[in-house]
């Protein structure tokens, strides 16, 4: 074999390592979870919906522009894409997702927002009656 056919090999036996979900008929395999929610979020990121504001009278094109940069600099400025991935990805591993408001960053002129870990909320399923 020459060193491209071993490359090939190698990545064979790596992918084929990686999608083996028949080592126990009783157990879910891990890799197969984590590849099912690695589809699951490109199919959300690729077919995320996108605000678009426009103008509905004459005129009023130049509004809706403004607000559509206002928009997506916000956007860009708050990095809700990071956030946005951060609760994604506790919504299909926990079955929900938190988002906190943290603070006003002063020096940016916007809030900040952090995704808290579910398991941080666990709530108390016999709780005792306060009276």
């Amino acid at each position: 074999m020459n060193l491209i056919q071993e490359k090939r090999q190698i990545f064979r036996d790596r992918i084929k390592d990686y999608t083996n979900i028949t080592t126990d008929k009783e157990k879910v395999y891990v890799r197969f979870i984590y590849s099912v929610m690695q589809t699951l979020m490109s199919l959300n990121y690729t077919d995320e919906m996108q605000a678009q504001f426009v103008g509905r009278q004459l005129g009023a094109e130049e509004i809706a522009d403004n607000i559509q940069n206002l928009a997506n600099f916000d956007f860009d400025e708050m990095e809700l894409d990071k956030v946005g991935y951060r609760l994604e990805w506790d919504r299909l591993f926990y079955g929900k997702a938190l988002l906190v408001f943290d603070r006003w960053d002063k020096v940016k002129k916007h809030p900040v927002y952090r995704p808290m870990s579910p398991m941080a909320r666990v709530p108390d399923t016999n709780p005792d009656p306060v009276y």
